[in-house]
């Protein structure tokens, strides 16, 4: 058994997938083996990985499951229950690893894990140089481009605050993370209502275990335009003036981003209400609310909150908009004297 598995899921990127594949290779951390699984590709990207360690001689898993087009959290997910090594990390097809990640990363969780304990489940993630198709410089750091990073998080709020704080936006990015075995186990089966496997990765490691923050780019994140998630920025002032500018298709997104975070909160109590403190509870429970017509007065709460959360102000619009929706429940008209 290889001391780390790399879970690669594959759709159509043979362009970019000879570039990754090497970084691979020239990690300074040699223990390791590759599982893929590919999404229904027609160019070939799975011939191209099984060629490429046939020639560099390294073991490789294929996951033959005969579903196509299952998208990135299924696909992960399937190679999350194919993985069995002490830890694994996500790989993206388009990105390309710097050669000291996975040491940096696996040395970090392995520190983590001795602080919190045998048995926890220990994430560890890096920040992200954000490049073009290319590889040239788009941005040093992804974390400093996003808004959100968790040394803030460090360097003093409370896990209840980081757990708030992942019901409405995922400062973990997959293919930055490495997980332990603890991890991977808590993490199945990963909910279907989960826009995405790494925020339900966080969320487990948040709720029940570590997560630690190595502050450097150890990948460089790859931008092409067809990126599953991507590197897009989206600024308060952005989403006000597409009110304006773009009523329909505001309202639209809006509404979507609703439904999206409505169902993972619903996720998350289900998973973890019992072990949450009642501030916590009541907190994802109003997010829940979101998809199912927001009561005023959770949306007053939820309102105060994001206010004061610069990171999250961006969303506050989304919460204002359930807020004052005809849509929205008739209770408690006024704000609260407090969040």
């Amino acid at each position: 058994m290889a001391a780390v598995d790399i879970l690669l899921a594959t759709y159509n990127g043979a362009r970019y997938l000879p570039e990754l594949l090497a970084s691979l290779e020239a990690q300074t951390f040699r223990d390791w083996r590759l599982i893929v699984r590919d999404d229904g590709s027609s160019d070939g990207s799975l011939t191209l990985v099984e060629d490429w360690t046939a020639a560099a001689g390294r073991a490789l898993t294929v996951l033959r499951d005969g579903d196509r087009g299952l998208g990135p959290r299924s696909s992960f997910a399937r190679l999350l229950e194919a993985s069995d090594a002490p830890h694994f990390l996500f790989c993206d097809q388009d990105d390309v690893w710097r050669p000291e990640k996975v040491a940096v990363l696996l040395e970090a969780a392995r520190a983590a894990q001795v602080e919190a304990g045998a048995g926890r489940p220990v994430l560890a993630h890096c920040d992200l140089a954000v490049v073009d198709r290319d590889l040239a410089t788009l941005h040093p750091s992804f974390w400093d481009q996003q808004g959100y990073t968790y040394r803030a998080a460090r360097a003093g709020a409370g896990d209840s605050h980081i757990r708030k704080s992942l019901i409405l936006r995922n400062f973990v990015t997959g293919c930055a993370m490495l997980g332990n075995a603890d991890l991977r186990r808590a993490m199945l089966p990963v909910p279907e209502t989960m826009s995405m496997h790494d925020w339900w990765a966080a969320h487990i490691a948040a709720q029940y275990g570590r997560i630690v923050a190595v502050d450097r780019p150890l990948i460089d994140y790859r931008q092409h335009g067809q990126n599953a998630v991507g590197a897009r920025v989206r600024t308060f002032r952005m989403m006000i003036e597409r009110l304006f500018t773009e009523p329909r298709k505001a309202l639209e997104r809006t509404r979507k981003a609703s439904r999206m975070l409505s169902s993972q909160a619903g996720a998350v109590l289900a998973r973890f209400g019992a072990d949450m403190t009642a501030p916590e509870r009541r907190f994802a429970a109003d997010f829940a609310a979101l998809g199912r017509g927001l009561r005023r007065a959770s949306g007053w709460r939820l309102l105060w909150w994001s206010l004061g959360e610069k990171r999250h102000r961006a969303l506050t619009t989304l919460i204002l908009f359930e807020t004052i929706s005809p849509t929205a429940g008739r209770t408690g008209s006024t704000p609260p004297r407090s969040p």
